[in-house]
């Protein structure tokens, strides 16, 4: 019997105790007479649902304030002018 576990530690946006450490773990168990490519693949999904996997890729590197808060003004001027750009039409 397979299992495949993931487990992060940290802050997750939108998470009620946002000022806490919180612990996000998925898990998928291999059924009887599944193979082991269809559990990995519903494992991959269940990851990038999750957001695991954009989460580990942002803390991969230090970002300063500053440059998150950069980040953070494009993406919204980037949505504004996405429904700007979807109201006309």
């Amino acid at each position: 019997m397979f299992i495949f576990m993931c487990w992060v530690v940290g802050q997750w946006p939108g998470h009620p105790d946002n000022h806490k450490e919180s612990i996000s773990m998925v898990m998928q168990e291999k059924r009887p007479g599944e193979s082991i490519d269809s559990v990995l693949r519903k494992f991959k999904r269940k990851i990038k649902t999750d957001g695991i996997l954009q989460e580990l890729k942002k803390r991969e590197y230090y970002e300063k304030p500053s440059e998150e808060k950069k980040r953070r003004f494009k993406a919204a001027q980037r949505r504004t002018a996405q429904q700007q750009r979807s109201e006309d039409s």
